[in-house]
């Protein structure tokens, strides 16, 4: 390599920074982009599948009660289901690879956020909100975050 062909240290420097951030993207970035996310899709599931008696918009469209029609605790395990599922599902949409595959191995970690930011947020909605919730509402959460990234991952593997 002669002289004229070395690569400017601060160039460098930036390029590389660069490819790091968008092979290890932070975690905090992808949790606000989650969280803008899940509030956009939350606002549009309950208009049609109203949650622990939180519905934004009265479209007529019930989800909840053909639900219902499968028996209460069916209903509550589809209900926080379809409510997490929906919004990894749209997340797929605007995140990157990287940052699906670091949510991946931190499934816990989105898990537990998911659970309590749809607990908070329709707390603030329904005070008498622990009084309806259950643990198959939960279940259906935490297996709508999980299940969904998992089967995201895998199509996504495959395109």
């Amino acid at each position: 390599m002669n002289e004229n062909s070395k690569i400017n240290p601060v160039i460098n420097q930036k390029i590389t920074e660069q490819i790091h951030s968008k092979i290890k993207p932070e975690m905090k970035d992808i949790a606000l982009k989650l969280f803008s996310i899940h509030l956009a899709v939350a606002i549009v599931t309950l208009s049609f599948c109203p949650q622990l008696g939180v519905s934004t918009f009265n479209t007529g469209l019930d989800l909840a009660h053909k639900f219902m029609s499968l028996g209460k605790y069916s209903c509550e395990l589809f209900c926080g289901f379809l409510f997490t599922s929906s919004s990894i599902a749209v997340s797929f949409l605007f995140l990157s690879r990287d940052e699906i595959r670091l949510l991946r191995y931190n499934k816990t970690f989105l898990a537990a956020l998911f659970v309590l930011v749809s607990i908070g947020g329709l707390l603030m909605f329904n005070t008498k909100l622990f009084v309806e919730l259950s643990i198959l509402w939960l279940v259906g959460t935490l297996f709508g975050v999980v299940g969904t990234l998992e089967l995201g991952s895998f199509l996504l593997r495959k395109i």
